[in-house]
């Protein structure tokens, strides 16, 4: 019996040991404001949101929100690169605080790291076609050779529901590569990044004018657990929202306005 209850009291002392490192390890707020910097998860080769210049610093949509964020916390920003691979684990193994970037809100997602809501954007899939192939609406797809990156979410919409004839690579680079070469008449993406291509003189022979499919939310998050955190950003996305902060960066980086962004304005203002 004394074996047993030997056993019993180790397993509760060492759960509780875990359970508490967790705790404390899930209130970030003042270790980031004795640091003096708040280390964020974001883009560095994704634009708008976050790209190097050619100096090698790093700007965007995303890091201009990191930047705000750090203001108001009275900390300097501090933008650690990651991708779509590593962002939750550099999050989880605590070598960010909070991952600011391009990332979709999933159920996946959820389960692992705490979505802050309301999403600070939204995007969707949208074509970038040349302008002679006349594409109006999307079943204007059917038949046509469209570019598109190995593994996107959409593709499968867009070549079962639409019948466009998809032609995947790796890369975006190789994407945007294809298309110049001629291999399809048009590419199927993200309609931020599409956008922010559009402004630059070598696409001007292509548009996108077709509705964006799929949309999601494009939010933040901390780590589970990270209370104090989470409230902060959720009350800074509502106030960029309200005073029309989110909206003045959209049309900088993407150079439209989008129905989400100005919904958002609009549900919060009168708050």
């Amino acid at each position: 019996m004394r074996s047993i209850w030997l056993r019993r009291s180790i397993l509760l002392s060492v759960s509780l040991l875990i359970l508490g490192g967790a705790y404390a390890r899930a209130d970030t707020l003042d270790d980031i404001k004795k640091r003096g910097t708040l280390i964020v998860g974001g883009k560095a080769d994704y634009k708008p949101f976050g790209f190097r210049e050619p100096d090698g610093k790093v700007v965007g949509f995303a890091v201009e929100l990191a930047e705000d964020l750090a203001k108001t916390m009275g900390v300097k920003p501090e933008i650690v690169p990651t991708t779509a691979a590593n962002q939750i684990q550099f999050l989880e193994q605590g070598k960010t605080d909070v991952i600011i970037a391009a990332m979709n809100d999933t159920p996946e997602r959820r389960k692992v790291i705490y979505i802050v809501e309301p999403g600070y954007y939204a995007s969707g899939a949208n074509v970038m076609a040349l302008k002679r192939a006349n594409i109006r609406k999307w079943e204007d797809l059917k038949d046509k050779k469209i570019c598109g990156v190995q593994g996107a979410f959409y593709n499968k919409t867009v070549q079962e529901q639409y019948g466009a004839d998809l032609v995947a690579f790796k890369t975006t680079a190789e994407t945007y590569t294809a298309l110049k070469g001629g291999n399809c008449i048009g590419f199927v993406y993200d309609d931020g990044n599409l956008a922010m291509r559009l402004q630059e003189a070598e696409w001007q022979d292509y548009e996108m004018v077709l509705p964006s499919i799929l949309e999601q939310p494009v939010v933040m998050a901390v780590r589970l657990g990270e209370e104090r955190m989470h409230k902060l950003l959720t009350e800074q996305v509502i106030a960029w929202h309200k005073s029309g902060r989110i909206a003045e960066l959209e049309k900088k980086w993407f150079g439209r306005s989008t129905e989400f962004v100005r919904s958002m304005q609009q549900k919060y203002k009168g708050q």
